[in-house]
């Protein structure tokens, strides 16, 4: 079995855990993440979008909306 070290584990590569990944790189926090999917989906993981995270991707440059 391989072992890795890094200081957060983010549990899914949904919208929650891509904007937390986000925030991590900017703060130069090592994480890795992992997703029970073995390629990227066709479908949306969101329901929809709240206009709060709007402008919270909207303030960190990652508004790809």
């Amino acid at each position: 079995m391989n072992t890795k070290q890094t200081d957060v584990l983010i549990i899914g590569a949904g919208p929650t855990g891509l904007a937390l990944a986000c925030q991590l790189v900017r703060h130069g926090v090592d994480f890795i993440i992992v997703e029970k999917n073995a390629a990227v989906t066709s479908y949306s993981k969101a329901i929809g979008v709240h206009a709060n995270h709007r402008i919270h991707f909207l303030l960190n440059g990652t508004n790809s909306l």
